[in-house]
């Protein structure tokens, strides 16, 4: 049975994210069916709500329950992680739990690098999806992209794939209306190649 690791973040529960991630998900498990989810609101997750600062600098990992996660990550196949765009940026629950998992000697190593570069220690995460929604265009996206700063950190932390990333440009076009079949289209597409 293939594990999946799938954290999201959102600013609320119909958002075009959360929508996108579901369909994703729906279109996934209809080709593979023996698979399992556990999924994760960041929003209901102290590793979600505690940024990593000056005054809990010496305890954050503790608060933020990281050897859970970190753990987590350390059995899982692949991973799906959802955000909406703010303000040219993943979500502050998303940044949250990147301060909190990428640790050294936990899941990236300078101790067997060559010439001060580094190893990933996820390297068991064979896919990672990445499902963005943004009411701009890519073309605006400041660089880097929130697409290629998720990317690069799970490629950092060992990840063998990065699936083409889903990010819905102009989500604000969806709210509350149904996706078009072009868009159906492609995400079951995606779906296939993860």
């Amino acid at each position: 049975m293939t594990e999946i690791l799938y954290i999201k973040s959102h600013l609320n529960p119909d958002s075009t994210c959360n929508r996108i991630a579901n369909l994703f998900i729906s279109e996934y498990k209809k080709d593979n069916p023996h698979i399992n989810i556990s999924e994760f609101d960041l929003n209901n997750e102290k590793v979600g709500k505690i940024s990593l600062n000056s005054e809990n600098f010496p305890h954050f990992w503790q608060d933020v329950n990281a050897d859970f996660w970190i753990e987590k990550l350390k059995t899982v196949k692949k991973v799906i992680i959802s955000s909406p765009i703010i303000n040219w940026g993943y979500s502050a629950q998303i940044k949250n739990f990147f301060d909190a998992i990428c640790l050294a000697d936990r899941t990236f190593s300078y101790k067997y690098a060559k010439k001060g570069g580094s190893i990933g220690l996820l390297d068991n995460i064979e896919n990672v999806q990445i499902i963005l929604s943004a009411h701009s265009k890519q073309e605006d996206f400041v660089n880097p992209s929130p697409v290629e700063t998720i990317a690069g950190t799970f490629n950092f932390l060992g990840a063998k794939k990065i699936n083409t990333p889903l990010v819905i440009e102009e989500s604000h076009k969806y709210k509350g209306a149904n996706f078009d079949e072009k868009l159906i289209g492609y995400i079951k597409k995606i779906a296939k190649s993860f």
